[in-house]
């Protein structure tokens, strides 16, 4: 016999989650005023102990509740979702030296809603993150984004995907463009903060004939425009159009082929004066293969060439080889290996336009290990190498990344996860290289 509650109970019990995360929001916002107030030693005492209680009275009030992660209202189905971590941070600005350590608290807010009628797909969300740090209340900073997404099946071989976002982000001190630590090359006092809007949109018909399985026409729009120390963040705002083609061609159930193109307009319509222009158009050409070659492995590999034109003649161009790879090994169901490598480029970054050349080459390799338990409970391994080379001057970087994490389902919408990450950039200026330890607790919650 299955138990139906009246309507009044359920309302009931979705207000009650409601006051729930909002109140475990509250107590985690007073756990971050009250670190802020005390000594580093205290500090990580203080948060944990109120972290906790918040975590046993959640983990204690979801005992009695099994309904699903969402709301029905109209025909939409509505997911909330909360998190919070607390972290500390030995090198809060990436200095080279002279480092200053830092907790950080950071709460974070989102809302989904979608639908599904028929042959349409729409989605609409909505997400909020603030952080706190204890050691500078210049760098507490609010991020935000709203976006939307449409796929819609015109018939059973045509379909048009939509979409479009709005976002406040922002660069970290030491990091992006004001590398070089607190202050950076640039002097700035606080995080550099930046909006950007794309809308994009493709075309997928299906069975196109000539043994193509599938045609994938995609083009997209997206402007970047800071908003803060605009005396010298704007020269690198960017007004974005790329243009793709992609057929795929079905070899087996399980593999296919496929062949793309892109090309991107990159506008910087802020040029620095006395400075060359860095806009520019990129083509790329790839040829690549995504298979699932037995029930342990999958992949995707894709290479090809591409090549970057400045509009302006004084800058170069230039070409190179493209690649992206992922492949994914399982050799038990509870665990398994990933292994990454591709190359990317993407605008130059500092304030000095001359000494950090036309644009950034990039090449990166990574591993990741997972593995997760009966209880519930999963842990993850990863390493990460980054190989920067800023195209027409002498500055190269290496990247290294390693990341542990644990994570622990402490009821159906309630996860725990605790984590530790090393950071390292060894830059042929020595102004910009430096090492950072971050170990982090967090919970993550929904309905």
């Amino acid at each position: 016999m299955i138990l139906r509650l009246p309507l009044y109970a359920e309302s009931c019990i979705i207000i009650d989650r409601f006051a729930l995360f909002w109140s475990g929001a509250v107590c985690l916002i007073f756990c971050r005023n009250r670190i802020m107030s005390i000594e580093k030693r205290g500090m990580v005492r203080c948060a944990m102990s109120k972290a906790s209680a918040v975590a046993v009275g959640l983990i204690a009030s979801s005992a009695a509740w099994s309904e699903p992660g969402h709301v029905d209202v109209g025909p939409f189905k509505v997911e909330p979702t909360a998190a919070t971590q607390l972290s500390y941070i030995d090198n809060l600005y990436r200095s080279p030296e002279d480092e200053t350590s830092s907790m950080e608290f950071e709460l974070t807010a989102a809302m989904r809603a979608f639908m599904q009628s028929g042959g349409t797909d729409f989605e609409v969300n909505a997400e909020i993150t603030q952080d706190w740090y204890s050691e500078s209340s210049d760098d507490d900073v609010t991020d935000y984004s709203v976006g939307f997404s449409l796929d819609q099946s015109l018939t059973g071989q045509q379909q048009v995907s939509l979409s479009g976002d709005f976002s406040r982000s922002h660069e970290d001190r030491g990091s992006g463009l004001s590398q070089g630590g607190a202050a950076g090359l640039s002097g700035n006092d606080a995080p550099v903060e930046f909006d950007t809007t794309k809308f994009a949109g493709s075309y997928t018909l299906s069975d196109f004939g000539f043994v193509i399985d599938r045609l994938t026409l995609d083009v997209s729009n997206s402007e970047k425009e800071y908003v803060n120390f605009k005396d010298v963040t704007e020269i690198f705002d960017t007004d974005t159009f790329d243009y793709g083609a992609k057929l795929e061609m079905d070899l087996t159930g399980k593999t296919s082929v496929n062949i793309a193109g892109n090309w991107s307009d990159i506008d910087y319509p802020n040029p620095k004066a006395d400075t060359a222009s860095l806009s520019a158009e990129e083509f790329t050409a790839t040829v690549g293969i995504t298979w699932e070659a037995t029930g342990k492995t999958t992949g995707s590999i894709s290479v090809g060439y591409y090549d970057r034109e400045f509009d302006d003649p004084a800058r170069p161009d230039d070409d190179g080889p493209r690649w992206d790879a992922s492949v994914t090994w399982n050799p038990k169901t509870y665990t398994s290996f990933t292994f990454t490598s591709s190359q990317t480029s993407d605008g130059t970054r500092g304030f000095d336009v001359v000494t950090t050349g036309d644009y950034i080459s990039t090449e990166n390799y990574g591993v990741a290990w997972n593995y997760s338990f009966k209880s519930g409970a999963s842990t993850s391994v990863s390493w990460s190498l980054g190989a920067n080379e800023y195209v027409g001057s002498e500055r190269e970087d290496d990247r290294t990344t390693w990341r542990a994490e644990y994570t622990r389902e402490l009821d159906r919408w309630i996860f725990f996860n605790a984590g530790y990450e090393y950071e390292e950039l060894d830059s042929t200026d020595p102004n910009l290289s430096y090492d950072r330890n971050m170990i982090y607790f967090g919970l993550d919650m929904t309905l």
